[in-house]
């Protein structure tokens, strides 16, 4: 009898824990009975999709309104099904397509043109070429197709930057006496432009605007001070993407976990990546100045109707190898949905165009035609 109340409180307290940790495994599968729940509601509840007809008002709706962080945990993509529909072989060296107007545009990276394409991605004019005169071009990093029959092309070997028609003639031409990176037109009047940040020592990105019309040059403090910090001029390395309405312009950034959105009072808003990594730093060694790691976390982006087409290096777990393609509500500054997109022609998609609901992607030399299983653009 003496020996049981020895050890009476000990038993008592084994007793106690074993009860605490039945509850707690209770409520772990509560809580994922919950969860599983809410995932099944999401993937399986199709009859409250809906279509808008318009695709001047493109929407994204699930359960009849759009993917809120609520629903979607953060960094958890919604992965949806994309169907091969054609595809087209591709002879030339072709790369950044786009879609304006009623054309398809590609630049030849051999021959330094821009070229318009039918349906069919057949050449039906071509402007430009390589070599040094103001018409030619050594390196184009980018072009902006402006209307039926001129280009805005940004060249940072020649340091200039150009608005171009298909008769070869110049209508703007402007060399630059500091290094541009990057350009876009905010409207016909005005152009934004990355550039290097005059004083900077550690590599800073700086951004500006050039007045056409003034030929006047004036800083963009607001975005600037987003990139205001050391290496900034590599970790936000990105391209601009504008849509046909240029409503708003994207900075989209290959290393970072975000891109900004400009509109056209220059107001800044930013949209956080659904799958945030680690950022690259900046290295400095002997003067050589690089990324601890230079694999990019984006490769490309589309902007149409204010949702941005974003393919993403980062994969899915069960998926590795795959890029994922990701779509962003530019208006609303939020997450809406994903692809895994599949290897073809032995290769991984660059670019992107999103037009009459059906996705362009370059692999190579070819262009696949995918479109969605069950679209809800």
């Amino acid at each position: 009898m003496n020996k049981f109340i020895k050890y009476s409180p000990i038993i008592l307290s084994l007793l106690f824990l074993n009860a605490c940790q039945t509850n707690s495994e209770k409520d772990k599968e509560e809580n994922h009975d919950k969860k599983m729940v809410e995932s099944i509601s999401l993937k399986n509840d199709d009859s409250v999709k809906e279509r808008s007809s318009s695709d001047d008002s493109i929407k994204l709706r699930i359960e009849n309104k759009e993917i809120s962080k609520n629903k979607v945990k953060k960094d958890e993509r919604y992965i949806e099904n994309l169907s091969l529909i054609d595809s087209i072989y591709i002879p030339d060296p072709l790369a950044k397509y786009k879609f304006s107007g009623d054309k398809f545009y590609a630049l030849n990276r051999f021959k330094q043109t821009i070229v318009s394409l039918d349906e069919n991605f057949n050449v039906v004019k071509e402007l430009g070429g390589k070599g040094d005169a103001p018409e030619l071009n050594k390196l184009i990093i980018d072009y902006f197709p402006l209307n039926d029959n001129s280009v805005l092309i940004i060249d940072p070997d020649k340091n200039d930057i150009k608005i171009q028609d298909f008769n070869n003639q110049l209508t703007v031409y402007r060399k630059f006496d500091f290094t541009i990176d990057k350009a876009a037109p905010i409207n016909d009047k005005k152009i934004i432009i990355a550039h290097s940040k005059d004083e900077s020592t550690d590599s800073r990105m700086n951004f500006s605007i050039w007045d056409i019309e003034k030929d006047s040059i004036f800083s963009l403090k607001n975005l600037s001070e987003y990139v205001n910090y050391p290496f900034s001029n590599l970790i936000a390395d990105g391209q601009f993407i504008v849509d046909d309405s240029k409503r708003s312009i994207l900075y989209f950034q290959y290393f970072h976990d975000h891109m900004l959105e400009i509109n056209n009072d220059n107001q800044i808003s930013k949209i956080d990546f659904i799958r945030q990594v680690k950022v690259p730093k900046g290295v400095d060694e002997g003067g050589w100045k690089f990324l601890d790691d230079s694999t990019p976390r984006q490769i490309s982006a589309y902007l149409s109707n204010n949702i941005a087409f974003v393919i993403s290096n980062i994969p899915e777990k069960q998926d590795r190898g795959k890029r994922v393609l990701d779509l962003y509500n530019i208006e609303k500054l939020r997450y809406l949905k994903s692809f895994i997109l599949p290897k073809l022609n032995s290769t991984s998609p660059k670019d992107i165009v999103f037009h009459d609901n059906r996705y362009y992607l370059s692999y190579e030399d070819k262009i696949y035609i995918l479109k969605e299983d069950k679209s809800t653009l």
